[in-house]
């Protein structure tokens, strides 16, 4: 980006979007796929976003950085892809809370951090209930002994 002396400029970022890795993605997910098939699967992204008003986004995965990671490995691998956007490592959680609806947090992070440095962010992250680091196998462990149905009264 470049700077200015021209005071405040509005700028359109876009700090809410999923990648294939994500709970909440509507397309192919990137687990089980091979090298070939997440390449193409980077390359509609990378396509969306420079095709997009928006020049900042904010990759919002839920309980991962794997989508981030994966389009940030794409990109250092495949340097001749003229891609003019920039791009932040965030992930979305959902919050324990005493309100009867979900409870999202959205977390951004410095894109200068190492894929080490956001799983050891993600890995000091607690599951409720269960007491946890927040991984994969801990997650599936979760949602095979709860659910988000309202507790009844007895």
């Amino acid at each position: 980006m470049e700077f200015t002396s021209k005071g405040s400029l509005w700028r359109v970022w876009d700090f809410h979007i999923h990648s294939p890795a994500s709970f909440e993605w509507q397309g192919t997910k990137l687990r089980g796929l091979s090298p070939e098939q997440i390449n193409a699967e980077m390359t509609l992204m990378v396509q969306a976003m420079e095709d997009a008003p928006a020049q900042v986004f904010v990759i919002q995965d839920y309980w991962t950085f794997d989508g981030y990671i994966a389009l940030r490995n794409y990109l250092n691998n495949n340097q001749d892809i003229n891609f003019s956007k920039t791009v932040l490592p965030g992930i979305e959680l959902r919050l324990q809370s005493p309100t009867k609806y979900r409870l999202n947090v959205h977390g951004v992070l410095s894109e200068e951090l190492t894929d080490q440095q956001l799983n050891d962010f993600k890995s000091a992250l607690k599951l409720a209930g269960i007491d946890r680091p927040l991984s994969d196998e801990a997650i599936a462990d979760y949602a095979k002994n709860h659910t988000d149905q309202p507790t009844r009264e007895r």
